[in-house]
């Protein structure tokens, strides 16, 4: 279940992301849009805000609040927007399909090949983890480190460094993490501590 919410949270952002249409506009948008065109992408901004706010606040479940953004921008589309252009912002066939808008040609705004990735390394994160070969590499960067917590959080800043410098980075992350925690979990600290370095060396 928490694999599939995964799934469905990751392709939320891309309908978003798609719909506001701010990849390549957004320097300019005020002076060379169209009226329809600024008032779409202040409203999907304005919703973007929206769930920004409800994940930071914990209200509703992240992955619920990306759903019920993202059917909601399809839903306008298909009421309001087979009226008015302005409310026209992305339709269910655009987002998992793709198809053509205005003569326009667009590919589906959710990435397939991304999903397939992440889905794939999760599974293979999964077998590995009934393994036991995240234990036996954190207790070698364990002894490696003597137990110290900077030498530590420095031999996995490297490690991810190097690692993704042949795969990208939400990979190396996926294949890290998993050691990092059982790492803080032996040593009985918070997470966040190797977490946050770990990520900041994954996009060197």
């Amino acid at each position: 279940m928490k694999f599939l919410a995964s799934i469905i949270g990751a392709m939320t952002p891309a309908l978003l992301f798609a719909a506001s249409e701010t990849g390549t506009k957004v320097a300019h948008w005020i002076f060379d849009e169209s009226t329809d065109t600024q008032i779409k992408m202040i409203i999907t901004s304005a919703v973007m805000l929206i769930l920004i706010i409800i994940i930071a606040t914990e209200k509703i479940h992240r992955t619920m609040a990306a759903m019920l953004t993202g059917a909601m921008l399809i839903l306008i589309t298909h009421t309001l927007g087979n009226s008015y252009e302005m409310f026209h912002f992305i339709s269910f066939q655009e987002a998992f399909v793709g198809g053509f808008h205005n003569g326009v040609h667009h590919p589906p705004a959710v990435n397939y090949d991304v999903i397939g990735l992440l889905a794939g390394m999760m599974i293979v994160v999964g077998v590995l983890s009934e393994t036991g070969v995240f234990e036996w590499l954190a207790l070698q960067l364990f002894q490696k480190s003597k137990g110290k917590i900077w030498p530590l959080i420095v031999l996995f800043s490297l490690t991810t460094a190097i690692v993704s410098a042949f795969l990208d980075n939400v990979t190396t992350v996926i294949l890290v993490t998993p050691i990092a925690i059982q790492i803080t979990r032996i040593l009985k600290m918070n997470p966040l501590a190797l977490l946050i370095p770990i990520i900041m060396a994954s996009n060197i």
